[in-house]
């Protein structure tokens, strides 16, 4: 069994056209749905795309032509457990057989294609990562303005076992049909007995990259990594997912990306040796997303912060500088700063 840890890796996208439009993240509060259809009485909000509908209508027959067990399974809810507004999306971890074992759920605003190539290579591995087996087509167009965050209210109940994931791609056209993975950011989303939780993806870009996003693919999956190495995925392991909005930088002047300013957050101790603290000098907690990377810019560490004092290990980190961003609660402002192990 594989213990995986998500990464976001770059896909192919269809091209979009580009207007003087306002983007917005369509149906992000899921009030619209298709009607379930198929063999399957598969459901889906309208330009929203799961999993289970490749996995049980290509996957699914393919696996059994080839005389390899399979389990059709729903991974995609209509539910009225909502944060606001009458419903919401719910998707769950399932086991779909011997072959793919417990996959997680994937959701998104971009229709995934099926990467043979990859399912082929995933065949003997145990439990699949979704990431891996498909690409995108569509998603949302941008216009030629650059996203620079999204937010998401989420409940990951209490009950679950493994940590979910909310992710954001952003790509810039190349030549007519092919697109470059300019930005990305992820959030990791773990189990919470308080309900719906805010949650901010701040979009982190490369640094060679100055223009503005043509797409962004946004997504959710029930299960980042599994955290039994025994038995890999959880079953049944749960994100109810609403209210997704999309923050974006209004013209060219703005694509320096959000302003760095200081949120009150002191890091000590620095030089550090087994941990460092995030303590932010405020009367009232405040939610922020908390980024720290390598020399590299490889992230090493993301999440969502709501106390006063956060102290991260650094045990598993090695000997060097590393640099950190704190965003606040609608990424409109970060703090950035580096610490020394």
């Amino acid at each position: 069994m594989k213990r995986i840890l998500f990464t976001i890796s770059a896909v192919m996208l269809a091209a979009t056209a580009s207007m003087a439009q306002t983007p917005t993240i369509t149906n992000g509060t899921y009030e619209a749905w298709v009607a379930p259809s198929g063999l399957y009485q598969l459901e889906r909000p309208t330009a929203w795309y799961a999993t289970d509908d490749v996995l049980d209508n290509q996957v699914g027959p393919f696996l059994i032509i080839s005389g390899m067990p399979f389990t059709p399974q729903k991974q995609l809810y209509k539910s009225a457990d909502k944060y606001e507004g009458d419903y919401c999306a719910k998707i769950m971890t399932k086991n779909f057989g011997d072959t793919l074992k417990a996959v997680p759920a994937l959701f998104t605003n971009a229709k995934p294609n099926l990467n043979l190539v990859a399912f082929l290579q995933a065949q003997n591995g145990g439990n699949v990562n979704p990431m891996d087996l498909f690409t995108y087509t569509n998603g949302t167009p941008m216009y030629g303005k650059r996203a620079d965050s999204v937010t998401a209210y989420i409940n990951a109940p209490a009950s679950n076992h493994d940590t979910g994931l909310a992710f954001v791609l952003a790509y810039k056209k190349i030549t007519a049909d092919s697109m470059a993975l300019i930005g990305e950011g992820f959030t990791m989303v773990p189990p919470n007995a308080g309900g719906y939780q805010k949650y901010i993806v701040p979009v982190m870009y490369n640094s060679s990259s100055n223009t503005a996003t043509d797409t962004l693919v946004v997504g959710f999956v029930s299960a980042a990594s599994a955290s039994d190495t025994a038995t890999g995925y959880y079953v049944n392991n749960t994100m109810f997912i609403d209210k997704v909005e999309l923050f974006w930088s209004a013209g060219t002047s703005s694509l320096k990306g959000i302003p760095s300013q200081n949120l009150g957050f002191t890091v000590y101790p620095n030089p550090a040796k087994d941990y460092v603290i995030f303590e932010q000098k405020v009367t009232a907690p405040q939610r922020n997303t908390l980024v720290i990377y390598n020399t590299l810019g490889q992230v090493m560490h993301q999440e969502t912060i709501s106390g006063v004092q956060k102290q991260i290990d650094l045990s598993h980190y090695a000997q060097g500088t590393y640099f950190y961003e704190v965003y606040n609660e609608k990424a409109t402002a970060k703090q950035v700063g580096k610490f020394i192990k």
